[in-house]
């Protein structure tokens, strides 16, 4: 898939690479799944601490020294939580990477043999977790100064905001495509990374075809975080015009509009977010399949045992497994 393909080009693509993974891979034993439920279960449970926060200045106001503490503590949990995200789902993906790169040589291996089989190479998987981490934080920030910046009339330091939060935002691009290639990479080849990088000439000459796998997971994450955005919005408006209603002139009591329309609120914001986190790693692991699937057919085509090698091709061209393909030079091809 290109990015000139129409909407319902993209749309088809997409959801044939996203039920192609589901078929051929998660429902291929709980193992390769295995990395995929337990960082969603993580991101669920990361996401529930920052609503207990906020919970709790809502509901503990009688005492405001308790109610401070109660929150230092609970968003303490949660910033933690987020922080050590960032290791422990690189580190589930270059697990992930491991058995799916296994699989399809017809090895099948558990969820814990290849998380010893990693032991070797955390500290280059914690190298690759830090450069995320850095680069999130980087772009992170540039966003918020780009959005605090002067709005009416940028001056020379909007202006420099503005290409700053341009590069790192495309920075950010970059670094997943190559990050998602380079973590097969360093669990497949056991080498330094030094000696790893060479093989991204493998990527260099097969831009075309990572970029379809990118654009095509990227793509399905984008529609499913639009639909987020916009029941996130409608809860507030619908909500919050029902508040100001209930708390005018005559309206009933302060106390009964905070439990018609807060916790409502609350709770609904509180489902869709903990749901988003949760797809958004499913959405990550995807793109760890099939980049596993990319290196492996790239760099070791030979390894891949027979029946698998048609399938994987479909998977990586987006075709429904089975279906005569006839290939482009921007298709990936196992020789």
């Amino acid at each position: 898939m290109n990015p000139q393909k129409t909407f319902s080009q993209k749309i088809t693509d997409t959801g044939t690479l996203l039920r192609s993974t589901f078929n051929l891979f998660w429902l291929g034993g709980y193992e390769l799944k295995k990395p995929t439920v337990k960082t969603s279960i993580y991101a669920g449970i990361n996401t529930l601490f920052f609503y207990l926060a906020i919970l709790s200045l809502l509901w503990f106001t009688h005492n405001p020294v308790y109610t401070i503490g109660i929150f230092l503590i609970l968003i303490s949990i949660w910033i933690i939580l987020k922080v050590y995200g960032i290791f422990y789902f690189i580190r589930a993906k270059a697990d992930q990477a491991l058995i799916v790169h296994n699989h399809i040589k017809g090895i099948p291996i558990t969820y814990e043999k290849a998380h010893e089989m990693n032991d070797e190479e955390v500290y280059k998987i914690r190298g690759i977790a830090f450069i995320d981490l850095l680069i999130k934080s980087s772009s992170a920030a540039s966003q918020v100064k780009v959005n605090a910046g002067p709005q009416p009339s940028i001056g020379l330091s909007g202006i420099r905001a503005m290409i700053l939060g341009i590069f790192f935002s495309f920075l950010s691009e970059v670094w997943d495509l190559v990050s998602n290639y380079m973590l097969p990479a360093v669990v497949i080849e056991k080498k330094p990374i030094r000696e790893i990088v060479p093989n991204l000439k493998l990527l260099k000459n097969n831009i075309p075809g990572t970029l379809a796998g990118v654009f095509a997971i990227d793509f399905a994450g984008s529609i499913i975080s639009v639909l987020f955005t916009w029941i996130y919005s409608a809860t507030l408006a619908i909500f919050g015009i029902l508040f100001f209603l209930l708390m005018g002139p005559g309206a009933v009591a302060g106390q009964k509009a905070f439990l018609i329309c807060v916790v409502p609120t609350f709770i609904i914001l509180m489902t869709v977010s903990i749901v988003s986190s949760v797809y958004s790693r499913i959405i990550d692991s995807v793109k760890t399949v099939y980049f596993s699937c990319f290196y492996t057919t790239l760099a070791y085509p030979e390894v891949i045992i027979a029946e698998y090698r048609q399938t994987v091709e479909d998977y990586l061209n987006y075709k429904p497994s089975g279906d005569q393909i006839n290939l482009v030079t921007q298709q990936v091809t196992i020789t």
